[in-house]
């Protein structure tokens, strides 16, 4: 299976998107990682992260030329039924070819959909929205990825892959 967890970073007017290709729940080390630098095109709206991060993740996907099976974002998929989510317009960008899951490490406003999911001690969960693949099942594999804290190995591979580019 082809698992990319994304994620999104910002210095200035650059955004940085970086992948890291694994493919088993429980794996704890990335097969590759890739990265991509672009410009800052909107200013951050809450609940519109998709109009700046949406541009950086579809360059990213670009330099995997590979079937991707399931990619995990960093945020919503949508924040209600009628609420659509940075997944969500992944989602439709890429003609729903691939399942998205969503994971977000707080909640948005008041939403009430998404599965809260615990790991390691953390008091608050991760909440998880899924597209083209069942919630629960997204939620299950989320729980189970590798990694004693709440934000598993690959995410935090993926947050620390976007920001070091920042960090120079």
């Amino acid at each position: 299976m082809n698992l990319l967890a994304t994620d999104v970073s910002y210095i200035h007017d650059k955004a940085i998107a970086a992948g890291v290709l694994f493919h088993d729940w429980k794996d704890e080390k990335a097969e590759v990682i890739k990265k991509t630098m672009g410009k800052v095109t909107h200013k951050y709206i809450p609940g519109q992260l998709y109009l700046r991060e949406l541009p950086c993740i579809l360059g990213l996907l670009e330099k995997f030329n590979m079937v991707l099976d399931i990619i995990l974002i960093d945020g919503y998929v949508r924040f209600d039924k009628n609420n659509p989510g940075l997944g969500m317009h992944l989602y439709n960008r890429i003609n729903g070819i691939t399942p998205i899951i969503g994971i977000a490490k707080n909640k948005y406003k008041h939403e009430t959909i998404g599965i809260p999911v615990f790991r390691g001690n953390s008091k608050r969960p991760l909440i998880i929205t899924s597209i083209g693949m069942d919630e629960k099942n997204a939620a299950t594999a989320i729980s189970e990825m590798h990694g004693p804290y709440k934000i598993p190995t690959m995410i935090k591979l993926a947050d620390r892959e976007s920001k070091s580019l920042c960090m120079k």
